[in-house]
């Protein structure tokens, strides 16, 4: 659209707000960015709406910007059969971890939640990043924070390897 109609600062306002509408904290952090002071009044209504966007944006976007190299090795990971073995060896332990946190979520809605857990080669985690709008998401995030900071492994150390389980 730029290349066919020139730079347009209403372009990128309508276009960042919609990246903010649709919570794509990268996209929006990128186009309010390039907005710098030129925002729109018909777009953001004021300017404490646009402050508010550029504040989240800023602040999402480095943490999305960690967690995508992560979720990508997962996710390589996941389509080896040694990461299959750990994948299904690790739902065993989340299984134990979660279950008493579905005991005191019972009756709540349970929501959705995504962790992202690195298991090192000596069979510890060796880092967890996540997100979601869960009550699971922080009853399990401590129990597996506990279990890391115990530095006990997930996976005895013949069956270890660097591996980051989705």
């Amino acid at each position: 659209m730029e290349k066919r109609n020139g730079a347009s600062p209403e372009n990128w306002n309508l276009m960042a707000h919609m990246a903010v509408s649709f919570g794509d904290a990268v996209v929006a952090d990128k186009l309010l960015i390039r907005i710098g002071d030129q925002w729109s009044e018909d777009i953001w209504q004021n300017s404490s709406d646009f402050e508010s966007a550029k504040q989240w944006a800023k602040q999402i976007e480095p943490v999305i910007a960690r967690k995508r190299p992560a979720e990508e090795s997962a996710e390589a990971n996941l389509r080896t059969p040694e990461g299959q073995r750990y994948n299904a060896a690790f739902a065993e332990k989340i299984h134990i971890w979660m279950q008493p946190c579905l005991d005191d979520a019972a009756g709540s809605d349970l929501g959705s939640f995504e962790l992202l857990i690195k298991v090192g080669k000596e069979g510890t985690i060796e880092e967890i990043t996540g997100g979601g709008n869960s009550p699971l998401m922080s009853c399990l995030g401590h129990k597996i924070n506990d279990f890391r900071l115990s530095k006990q492994a997930v996976f005895n150390q013949a069956d270890a390897a660097s591996a980051a389980l989705k």
